[in-house]
C-alpha cells in the first residue's frame, strides 16, 4: 500500500479526540478558577492516556487561542517531547481567534431578545463543535470523533476499543450514562424549526422523539410551554421535553454525521444563528439529532463497565461525577 493508503487506514482506526481549552495555560497568570480550569486539563490528558490508551489508538488534538501557545505548561510539552507509544500523538493547534469571535452582523442584535446565559465564548464553543469540529476531523480521514471537554476525564481503564466497539456494533452515536432535562431557554425555538425541516424534506423521525414530547406526535415537537425545566414540573409541561444527551463524553461516527440529510439539518441550524442567539449550543442540537435521526439499535449509552467518562473538576471542589 501507499504512504497515502497507510495513513488513511490507520486514522479510520485510530479515535479523534479534538480538545478546546480557551483558557489560558501560564499558570502565574491564572486566578483560582483559572487553576481549576488547569489542572482539569492536566487530569483530562493524562486520564486519556493513562484510561483509554490501553484500548483505544487515538490522535488528541489541544486547541489553544495562539496567545496561549507559547504558555504551554511543561506537563504538557513533557508529554508531547516523550510520546514514544506508536498509537497516540498529542499535538498544539491554534484556533482561528477572528473566527471564535460572536459573529454580530450576521446575528439580530441583542434587544431582539437573546437567550440568557453563557456568553461569547462559551456559544462559540457550540458553533465550532456544531461546524469546525467534525470538519476538520473528516478532512483529516478520521470515523470516529470523541467529544471531549477539557475538564472531563476516564475515572477508571477502559475495557473497550471505542473505535472496534462502534464498527462492531454498527453505533452512529454513543455517550456516557448521563442525561438531564434542559431549562427550556436553551432550546426555545429548536423544536420548531426541527418540525419545519421534517415537514419540507418530507421526512419521518426514525428516534425515539415522540417519547419527549407532549402530545407523542409532531404536533408536539414545539418549544416548551408550562415548566422552566421537565424536571421541575413533570406533569404540567407540553411541547419537546428538552431531555439532553450530557455531551462531554459522546462518540459519533463521521459517516452518519455527514450523511446528506445530517448536513441539511444542521446548516439549516446554523444559519438561522439561533444556535448561538438562543443558546441552543451543540447540545440542544446533538440531542434532537440523536432522537430524531438515530434508531434505537444504532444508539448507546456507555456502562461504566465498559467505560467510565465524566468531568473531571469533582477532584477540584467542582463538579459531581456525572
Amino acid at each position: 500500500k501507499s504512504i497515502n493508503h497507510l495513513n488513511k487506514d490507520r486514522m479510520r482506526d485510530t479515535l479523534l479526540v479534538p480538545i478546546l481549552h480557551t483558557h489560558s495555560t501560564n499558570v502565574s497568570q491564572l486566578d483560582g478558577e483559572g487553576i481549576k480550569y488547569h489542572r482539569a486539563l492536566e487530569r483530562s490528558v493524562n486520564s486519556l492516556i493513562d484510561n483509554l490508551l490501553i484500548t483505544t489508538p487515538m490522535d488528541i488534538y489541544i486547541f489553544m487561542k495562539e496567545r496561549h501557545m507559547a504558555g504551554a505548561p511543561g506537563w504538557l510539552m513533557n508529554i508531547t517531547s516523550n510520546m514514544t507509544n506508536p498509537n497516540v500523538t498529542l499535538t498544539l493547534l491554534p484556533i482561528n481567534e477572528a473566527a471564535f469571535q460572536t459573529p454580530h452582523h450576521l446575528l439580530r442584535p441583542r434587544d431582539m431578545g437573546w437567550s440568557f446565559g453563557f456568553e461569547g465564548e462559551y456559544r462559540m464553543m457550540g458553533d465550532w463543535r456544531l461546524t469546525f469540529q467534525p470538519a476538520f476531523a473528516r478532512e483529516m480521514g478520521y470515523q470516529y470523533v470523541l467529544q471531549y471537554d477539557s475538564d472531563s476525564c476516564i475515572g477508571r481503564p477502559a475495557k473497550i476499543n471505542l473505535v472496534s466497539f462502534m464498527r462492531d456494533n454498527k453505533l452512529w452515536l454513543a455517550n456516557n450514562p448521563w442525561f438531564f432535562n434542559e431549562l427550556d431557554g436553551y432550546f426555545v425555538g429548536l423544536p420548531e424549526l426541527t418540525a419545519f425541516w421534517l415537514r419540507t424534506r418530507g421526512r419521518k423521525p426514525v428516534g425515539c422523539i415522540f417519547d419527549y414530547t407532549r402530545p407523542h406526535d409532531l404536533s408536539g415537537l414545539m418549544s416548551m410551554a408550562n415548566g422552566s425545566s421537565a424536571g421541575h414540573n413533570p406533569e404540567g409541561w407540553t411541547g419537546w421535553q428538552g431531555y439532553m444527551l450530557s455531551g462531554h463524553f459522546m462518540v459519533m461516527d463521521l459517516d452518519w454525521w455527514f450523511d446528506r440529510y445530517m448536513q441539511d439539518y444542521v446548516q439549516l441550524v446554523v444559519r438561522t444563528g439561533a444556535h448561538i442567539e438562543h443558546r441552543w449550543n451543540e447540545l440542544s442540537v446533538q440531542s434532537m439529532m440523536w432522537q430524531v435521526f438515530v434508531p434505537e439499535q444504532h444508539f448507546h449509552s456507555f456502562k461504566e463497565s465498559e467505560i467510565e467518562g465524566h468531568h473531571g473538576r469533582r477532584e477540584f471542589g467542582g463538579w459531581g461525577r456525572h
